[in-house]
């Protein structure tokens, strides 16, 4: 799955064919702190198909594990996630900040690690293919989108791949590296321009709601003639 909007040469792709990856292919940082205690964990699989990939499915090493997603960023809609994860549209953050968890750590530069809960599921871009979109998927959709400019943030990056429908027929938002201050919060250097952006769009230039509603009708385009009936 790949999270970002833009492309990769063919020659990084990765091979996840592999059961189990060898490790040098997952980052050598294992722990992060959960309300002031360090959580361990360990890799499982990497969650791109990718060789530079930095997002990985893991699992706490306790009593009682739980899955999550450990995943590295040079820049992250911290307040954007922990808006739509309290209404529900975001699996919850457990962590964010350095990496390893606290400050007096290794400096890994501006990059940051961000650890939230694993959403079973699959992504939306799966379930358009598969053409099996449950009919609430495009109410929820609409409604988290809302929610998100009300609260006065935009997402940028809302493509289908980006959302998870849960086995419940509800979505998450999973994907808040763009995310941020409307008014504020603009595009990254480097945009893929294989995709249908809305107008204005550009690399380095601000992120708008428009852009937002523009991306998120191209969304259910893509859909609304092939929901399943309930």
């Amino acid at each position: 799955m790949t999270t970002t909007g833009y492309a990769l040469p063919a020659e990084r792709l990765y091979n996840l064919s592999h059961s189990i990856p060898h490790p040098r292919f997952f980052p050598s940082v294992h722990t992060f702190s959960e309300n002031g205690t360090e959580v361990r964990f360990e890799y499982k699989k990497p969650l791109e198909d990718d060789q530079i990939c930095v997002t990985y499915l893991a699992e706490t090493i306790e009593p009682l594990p739980r899955k999550i997603v450990v995943k590295f960023v040079t820049r992250y809609g911290i307040d954007a996630h922990l808006t739509m994860a309290n209404a529900g549209f975001a699996p919850k953050l457990r962590y964010f900040g350095p990496i390893g968890g606290t400050e007096d750590a290794v400096s890994y530069g501006q990059l940051r690690m961000v650890v939230m809960d694993y959403m079973e599921g699959v992504t939306l871009s799966t379930a358009i293919e598969r053409r099996n979109v449950p009919p609430s998927v495009e109410t929820h959709l609409r409604q988290a989108i809302d929610l998100l400019h009300r609260a006065g943030f935009v997402f940028g990056d809302l493509r289908a791949p980006n959302v998870i429908v849960t086995p419940n027929d509800e979505i998450r938002l999973i994907d808040f590296d763009w995310a941020g201050k409307d008014g504020e919060v603009t595009y990254p250097v480097l945009i893929n321009e294989k995709l249908v952006w809305a107008k204005g769009v550009e690399a380095l230039g601000r992120i708008d709601k428009e852009h937002d509603r523009f991306n998120l009708d191209s969304i259910v385009a893509a859909f609304s003639n092939q929901m399943v009936v309930e």
